[in-house]
């Protein structure tokens, strides 16, 4: 007996539902890539995505983000860790982080992201 939310949107930016291949490290360990997995959903705003770490809220990262077709090169973009939820005991979290600052280009790349998701 689900009920889905019928109010007004709260979101600053749109959600976008894609697997994006993502690295992430902490900020103060460049050199020390913690894992590769993919987004589960991306906005302007932030980004979702299941790791095996345990990441604490607050905890600054560094993101790579892989966008096929649209970007040559990674998009690389800090962001702050704001929610860790445990999805398998031990095994699997699922990470909110939201994106400290976005350049031009970032901004840019996700309009047209934005614009790839609305066609397919």
């Amino acid at each position: 007996m689900g009920h889905s939310y019928d109010g007004a949107e709260r979101r600053k930016y749109p959600r976008i539902n894609k697997s994006l291949s993502l690295f992430f490290y902490l900020k103060d360990s460049p050199s020390k890539k913690l894992d590769e997995t993919f987004t589960k959903d991306i906005s302007k705003g932030g980004l979702r995505f299941t790791t095996a770490y345990s990441l604490k809220p607050g905890a600054l990262l560094v993101f790579e983000i892989g966008i096929p077709f649209i970007a040559p090169k990674r998009l690389i973009l800090e962001g702050l860790v704001v929610a860790c939820r445990e999805i398998s005991r031990g095994y699997v979290y699922e990470i909110r982080a939201k994106f400290i600052s976005m350049s031009d280009q970032a901004l840019q790349l996700f309009g047209m992201i934005e614009k790839q998701n609305l066609k397919g």
